[in-house]
């Protein structure tokens, strides 16, 4: 049990993962699974930090390193200063707190144990996570890409990234300006998959992208 209290610390962003895969490794060794219950609000919180490292990945790792290039964008970007920065912390904050409603506490949540939760989210907590998601939402929409949400859903299966627009739009400027579009790249090869509750697939129709077909992953020796 000390696993459930130890793994979430390994990360301060990304902890309640580590917290995830801690307990299914102590249900897997033990033989059993969470309670429906369980299932679903962990499904909630485990989806509210992935919203939350999005926008932590954005704004304050990455949009911070292109002020290094382009100057111009400290007052948007720039660390402790910049416009978007301090909205992208109140917006991330505001998920954090999110979690906390369903997982007791954040960061280092131990709500989860083997079999279930120990947090019981009332009434209130719903309609509060509810308005948070609202905001991220209309934050998502009018800042990061910059669209309407019906103009956005047509981007997002017919458009291309020619047309997004809000500081996605800057990030990219300046990423093909500088030729970083190319840089680092290896063999365009990435795996992802969810590490949610629930049916095979059962998520799978809002993607985009669709399956992943393993026959064209090759086993490579590192160089």
């Amino acid at each position: 049990m000390d696993a459930l209290v130890i793994t979430p610390r390994v990360c301060g962003i990304c902890g309640h993962a580590h917290l995830m895969a801690s307990a299914k490794a102590i249900e897997d060794a033990l033989g059993i699974g969470p309670t429906k219950k369980a299932e679903l609000v962990r499904n909630i919180t485990q989806s509210l930090e992935v919203l939350q490292n999005h926008i932590k990945w954005f704004y304050l790792f990455l949009m911070p390193d292109l002020v290094l290039i382009e100057n111009s964008l400290r007052d948007l970007y720039g660390p402790f200063v910049g416009k978007r920065w301090k909205e992208a912390i109140e917006v991330a904050s505001s998920i954090t707190k999110a979690i906390a409603l369903f997982s007791g506490q954040w960061p280092h949540a131990s709500y989860a144990i083997p079999g279930g939760i120990t947090s019981q989210p009332t009434p209130k907590d719903i309609v509060s996570l509810k308005q948070t998601l609202l905001a991220l939402k209309d934050f998502f929409l009018k800042l990061v890409v910059g669209m309407e949400e019906g103009e956005f859903n047509q981007w997002l299966y017919k458009g291309s990234w020619r047309d997004v627009k809000g500081d996605m739009a800057i990030f990219l400027e300046v990423c093909e300006r500088e030729d970083l579009l190319e840089a680092g790249r290896s063999y365009d090869r990435f795996i992802s998959f969810a590490s949610l509750y629930g049916p095979s697939g059962y998520y799978m129709k809002r993607m985009v992208h669709g399956r992943l077909k393993f026959g064209c992953v090759e086993e490579m020796e590192a160089p």
